[in-house]
């Protein structure tokens, strides 16, 4: 069962990885308003939509 502690450690410093750069996203985004934001992000639905759309044809 030597395995078992080093596999605990690999997930928590995944999982500290992943807190931190969640924290510098939210640090890189919260700064700007909240409006702009939700203004933008229709719009990056939409184009996200287009671009799947227009693949699907190509394809």
């Amino acid at each position: 069962m030597c395995g078992a502690s080093g596999d605990a450690e690999a997930h928590s410093s995944s999982h500290e990885r992943h807190r931190w750069a969640l924290r510098s996203l939210t640090y890189s985004f919260v700064p700007p308003s909240f409006l702009s934001f939700s203004s933008l992000f229709p719009i990056f639905l939409l184009s996200l939509f287009f671009l799947y759309s227009s693949h699907a044809v190509w394809r």
